[in-house]
């Protein structure tokens, strides 16, 4: 697939070369050694291509991957730069890789998989990015643990190795506390203390474990959440000292401008939606479409955790302390990066932005799109059971009688399942504070807020809508837009097929209706 079949979807250009010396959020990274977790992730990857093409100065970034399904740590290495998302670099700076050293490690491992050779060149580092985690929010919770606490525990006792340490942002998520509809810019407690935690996976086989996950959790919707929310206390205990600064993102999707709007890499969450529903594959969602849907473009929220970690270095900790007259050491600073303070926009707004994509059908499409967001569970249920699980039933049946093998009725299982899933954050609103966002924006100079925008005020929902379903077509569907035309003409098919099902349908209930009144009657 061509990498500009996006049409609009384009590459941003370098600013002039001059920018770095006006930009004080460059300057800080100019000669730094900087560290990534999850650096081959969704996030990771727009962070590091981020800081090497706007902090062209960097001295080296280090990055922690692992062999993944069959594919040695070199090959992972080269992939990671083939992509659309570093073309602008490959044209324009042959060779940047040559700044990125890979590390073979694994936040699931003990003392995250890293060598001693790989943990003594880790000394050198002046910036840490935590960004590893693991997104599935119905991980195994003994593997949930290992990822996103205990890596903590074991990166921040690293960060201690690491004398001319800068910065360590510590990347969480804003629905670390759900069950709290108010959340600040400020540490909680869980209700599992991280040590406790670590005791009983210890002391438990993984049935029992499994069997007791719910009980465990207790008003954490998911493992995902729960974890977070205790890797979160980690940071609280184990950061005295340590330049530490915590970024807590909604829920993010894909680029808004840089490097290449709309580029995207997963199906998670509403984007799984939008993708489902675009394609007729989703017909209905249990979702209140007045609920307020907080999304954050992925390269804005990665402009917040660069300026994150500028800002814990130009941080006096001692300054700070005398100006709060406080003894002991304050908790590290902590920004809810979310767009419903500034840009709010709701499940049905988003919805009604997404249904555009008409406009632009994919030759991916199986149906007709015909969505709608169901606020009464009852009668999603009705919903799903005629226009999920009954057409699933009868296509897997035609399969069976031709001898293919069924499929649609699993997938829709796996559907309902995310669907689940997602609909925790569709049907309820929480309020969030960002004042400590805004304090690091009106920080930054006009040239880093050209530079590292992070500002949700600036974003326009309905062009960036726009480019996101051009986005979902190219990079999650797979489909270039020069088949546009072709597709169009399959999708006028696609319509006229869905009236001749939606009116046959309608004229066989009628019948059924005269049928029984008739009988009712006689």
């Amino acid at each position: 697939m061509d990498d500009h079949e996006g049409n609009d979807i384009t590459i941003e250009h370098f600013l002039s070369e001059h920018y770095e010396e006006e930009s004080a959020i460059a300057r800080f990274y100019a000669g730094k050694v900087i560290f990534v977790t999850g650096g081959t992730g969704f996030m990771g990857t727009i962070l590091l291509e981020k800081i090497l093409r706007s902090c062209p100065s960097v001295e080296k970034v280090y990055v922690m991957m692992r062999g993944k399904k069959g594919k040695c740590l070199e090959e992972r290495f080269k992939e990671q730069f083939e992509g659309p998302v570093f073309e602008a670099m490959r044209t324009q700076r042959p060779g940047f890789q040559l700044k990125v050293y890979p590390l073979e490690g694994d936040c699931s491992q003990p003392q995250m998989g890293l060598s001693q050779e790989s943990r003594e060149k880790l000394k050198e580092v002046n910036v840490v990015f935590h960004m590893a985690a693991t997104v599935r929010f119905d991980e195994k919770i003994r593997l949930a643990t290992a990822i996103n606490v205990q890596s903590t525990v074991d990166l921040l006792a690293l960060a201690r190795t690491m004398p001319d340490l800068k910065a360590f942002v510590h990347v969480s998520t804003a629905y670390s506390y759900p069950q709290n509809k108010i959340i600040e810019e400020k540490f909680y407690k869980p209700d599992v203390s991280p040590e406790r935690l670590m005791n009983i996976l210890n002391s438990m086989e993984d049935d029992m474990l499994n069997a007791i996950t719910p009980q465990l959790i207790t008003t954490w919707p998911n493992t995902y959440a729960f974890t977070k929310a205790v890797a979160e206390d980690v940071v609280q205990q184990h950061s005295k000292g340590l330049p530490v600064i915590m970024v807590r993102p909604s829920i993010v999707i894909s680029t808004a401008k840089e490097p290449i709007a709309g580029w995207i890499n997963n199906v998670y969450g509403p984007t799984g939606v939008v993708a489902g529903a675009g394609v007729g594959l989703i017909k209905a969602l249990y979702c209140d479409s007045e609920k307020l849907a907080d999304m954050v473009p992925v390269d804005m929220a990665i402009n917040s955790v660069l300026a994150a970690a500028w800002d814990i270095a130009s941080r006096d900790t001692e300054n700070r302390q005398l100006e709060r007259g406080e003894e002991a050491e304050p908790d590290p600073p902590v920004l809810n990066y979310v767009a419903s303070v500034d840009q709010p926009i709701t499940w049905g707004q988003f919805m009604a932005l997404n249904a555009r994509g008409v406009e632009i059908p994919s030759m991916r499409c199986i149906w007709y799109y015909d969505f709608r967001l169901v606020k009464n569970r009852f009668l999603y249920l009705i919903y799903q059971f005629f226009m999920h699980l009954v057409p699933a039933f009868l296509v897997d049946m035609g399969c069976r009688v031709v001898g293919k093998k069924p499929f649609l009725q699993d997938a829709y299982r796996k559907i309902h399942k995310f669907s689940t899933v997602i609909s925790y954050f569709c049907c309820q609103d929480w309020q969030f504070r960002n004042d400590n966002v805004h304090k690091l924006w009106d920080k930054m100079n006009s040239m880093d807020r050209k530079v590292f925008d992070f500002n949700m005020k600036r974003l326009t929902w309905e062009q960036y809508f726009r480019t996101y379903m051009r986005g979902l077509r190219v990079y999650i569907l797979g489909d270039p837009l020069d088949t546009l035309e072709e597709s169009k003409v399959r999708y006028r098919k696609l319509k006229l097929a869905h009236l001749a099902v939606v009116w046959s349908v309608r004229i066989l209930v009628f019948w059924l209706l005269l049928q029984l009144l008739r009988w009712i009657v006689l």
